[in-house]
């Protein structure tokens, strides 16, 4: 339904994101890849083609790129949550320093997408701050 979508409409954002998010279930990473920077270019003010492509970068082992591709989120929304928990993620995960990690984690901690982002976030910032 969506390639439908998009062969009548090339020009549908969304439509480019969910058939990302479709791809990126089933590893096609380079599609799932193409898809978010056509909805990226499409929807400039949302978030969620930068960070869906961060996900992809991830998964792919380009930790960089994903990290570069969430601070683009951030850069749209300020206040997106979901990107601050995958910096936070990578970051912690691969060893890097941020300097804003721990205000991340303070907000994730409050404002977490779920109890268990929330509880991740708080147990990060006690050994963080300990």
């Amino acid at each position: 339904m969506l390639r439908e979508a998009l062969n009548m409409d090339l020009f549908n954002g969304p439509a480019h994101n969910n058939l990302g998010v479709l791809y990126l279930a089933q590893d096609k990473l380079y599609e799932a890849a193409a898809e978010f920077e056509w909805a990226r270019k499409l929807m400039p003010g949302n978030p969620d083609p930068r960070l869906n492509l961060a996900l992809t970068l991830e998964r792919a082992g380009h930790m960089e790129e994903s990290l570069t591709a969430c601070r683009a989120a951030l850069e749209v929304r300020p206040e997106d949550v979901g990107a601050m928990q995958q910096i936070a993620r990578i970051t912690l995960q691969t060893g890097r320093t941020d300097s804003q990690l721990g205000e991340f984690l303070r907000v994730i901690a409050i404002r977490g997408e779920s109890p268990r982002w929330r509880s991740w976030a708080k147990e990060r910032l006690a050994i963080l701050q300990g």
